[in-house]
């Protein structure tokens, strides 16, 4: 966590973006004509080239939010508005069924988490509800309290690195954090998930246009996923740009 968290100078900067920012990287509903960036395939690293051959089936990587504006099927960055009431943010890993000489090691895995944004602070929930093995919030699904509930400051700076919040019960954590992307304008907001079986780390790539105000839509550039597996194997997947 951060101690003495600095104000943000500008929306992304080389060491970190805006909960302005933060907060549009959690709202923004993917565009309908951009789904396709959440379907990750198997890779050399989390940023590296996707295998000719993958072993592993694809893991479809969606995030996605309560809010009535994204009910419609045929959303797109242009009618981005953010939200401004409580809503219960989504993101997932779902493994395709594996092709010809794949196999599908991933579980899935669901994470759900109330936000709630105000004028000058954005609140991450209290709890966050992890299904790993199950569907979003069935049975068997745990509620992780977080270690701390401290509103963020729309002014105050993430940096890039650090654990934005964590949410955990002793045997099973899950943080949220942010890293920097593989340009100047672009950053990742990452969920990393340990539970006895799960080793995993997903992260949602956003490029910031320029000129950009809180307000504005970002654009969705992919995912990238990395998992540990009982025997320490790393596996990776990735999508997009």
């Amino acid at each position: 966590m951060n101690a003495n968290p600095p104000v943000a100078t500008a929306a992304i900067t080389s060491s970190g973006v805006s909960t302005e920012l933060l907060s549009t990287m959690l709202d923004q509903v993917v565009a309908s004509n951009q789904l396709a960036l959440s379907e990750a395939k198997q890779a050399t690293s989390m940023e590296g080239e996707q295998l000719s051959t993958p072993t592993e089936a694809s893991v479809s990587v969606p995030q996605s939010t309560s809010r009535e504006y994204a009910s419609s099927t045929q959303q797109s960055m242009g009618n981005y508005s953010p939200a401004t009431t409580e809503y219960t943010y989504f993101a997932s890993t779902m493994p395709r069924s594996p092709e010809a000489g794949q196999t599908a090691s991933l579980e899935q895995a669901h994470i759900a988490l109330q936000v709630t944004p105000t004028a000058s602070a954005l609140q991450l929930g209290g709890s966050a509800n992890v299904a790993v093995g199950v569907g979003p919030q069935a049975p068997g699904s745990v509620d992780l309290p977080a270690a701390e509930n401290r509103p963020l400051p729309l002014n105050e700076e993430q940096r890039f690195g650090h654990v934005v919040r964590q949410w955990g019960n002793g045997s099973q954590t899950l943080q949220l954090a942010l890293r920097n992307g593989e340009a100047a304008d672009q950053a990742r907001l990452c969920w990393l998930l340990e539970t006895s079986n799960t080793h995993r780390t997903q992260c949602y790539r956003w490029a910031v246009p320029a000129g950009w105000k809180h307000g504005d839509p970002l654009r969705f550039v992919g995912v990238q996923l990395e998992e540990t597996t009982s025997d320490g194997t790393k596996l990776y997947w990735n999508s997009g740009e």
